[in-house]
């Protein structure tokens, strides 16, 4: 209901939200910031009726769900959330790891059986080493331009584009390639979703 009326608010101007009201001092973003738009929230709003729907569905897998179940789940949206509507690199970094770490916790969630745990850590390694490419891509960006904040970014880079900027943007795409299982950077996947495709409703992993 909430990114749904935040959908709806943002349709004619991007709502802008400083934390901690850390505004831009001369041109230059130190504070942390979302930025709500159609296309940002319009996912949110998705990602919000598939939680909603795997949890209702997952009822069909679990005798009794437990709180850690349900925590991991709601942990996995607000990072989905916090993902879709970020004003700096980083953050959106962060989001993304607090998204793969508690799908790596729901991959392997039955503890007690082997496949479960097998498909966890080949998730958990493989999108790690995803993770690291994409902080390296940000990294780049930031020594050349200073500024994690991406309007600033675009601000700062202009048409300039270099081959560090070109090494930036590669190794970003890997990443992010990697953690979306896309061809051909989805040998992860076999493992991991036929897991959790088997076990129980985290079929928005892929």
């Amino acid at each position: 209901m909430t990114c749904a009326l935040l959908a709806h608010l943002s349709a004619n101007d991007n709502l802008v939200y400083w934390l901690g009201n850390w505004r831009p001092r001369n041109g230059i973003a130190l504070g942390i910031c979302f930025v709500v738009d159609p296309v940002g929230a319009g996912i949110t709003t998705l990602c919000s009726l598939i939680t909603l729907t795997a949890l209702v569905f997952s009822t069909q897998y679990f005798e009794s769900a437990g709180a850690l179940y349900h925590v991991l789940v709601l942990i996995f949206l607000a990072a989905m959330c916090g993902f879709s509507l970020p004003g700096d690199a980083f953050n959106m970094f962060v989001f993304f790891e607090l998204m793969s770490a508690s799908a790596f916790a729901l991959c392997g969630y039955k503890t007690e059986e082997c496949e479960s745990l097998q498909g966890a850590a080949n998730f958990a390694v493989t999108n790690t080493i995803g993770g690291f490419l994409v902080l390296n891509g940000i990294a780049l960006l930031y020594a050349r331009t200073g500024a994690l904040n991406l309007a600033q970014i675009a601000e700062s880079l202009g048409s300039n584009i270099d081959n560090l900027i070109i090494c930036a943007f590669l190794l970003t795409t890997a990443g992010f390639l990697v953690k979306a299982a896309i061809v051909p950077f989805h040998f992860w996947l076999a493992d991991a979703h036929a897991v959790a495709r088997r076990r129980y409703a985290f079929f928005f992993l892929a």
